[in-house]
């Protein structure tokens, strides 16, 4: 095995939660304003979402969870619509 694929890691193998994929109707917080949204999966420690239409993210958004509960959570990437989030706050998802 060579040095390049031993530090190579799989996105799964970076995760510190398995992810539950999940379509689900969602919100976010942007600057005082609640923006729709959509869960693409979601674990313990974050969560990836999508929007119908191009949106930008500040570096921490409040989401609002399916089950109604607001978490803070900070931006970790973006590829168009798609945003991965890791939340800041413990939550009881």
């Amino acid at each position: 095995m060579d040095e390049d694929s031993i530090s190579r890691k799989s996105y799964q193998e970076k995760r510190d939660a398995n992810r539950d994929r999940t379509l689900s109707d969602g919100r976010v917080v942007v600057n005082g304003r609640t923006v729709d949204c959509i869960f693409l999966d979601i674990s313990e420690t974050g969560t990836r979402i999508g929007f119908d239409t191009p949106t930008w993210l500040p570096s921490q958004v409040y989401v609002e969870l399916p089950d109604g509960n607001r978490v803070l959570a900070e931006r970790r990437w973006q590829r168009g619509n798609v945003y991965g989030l890791k939340f800041i706050l413990p939550n009881n998802i």
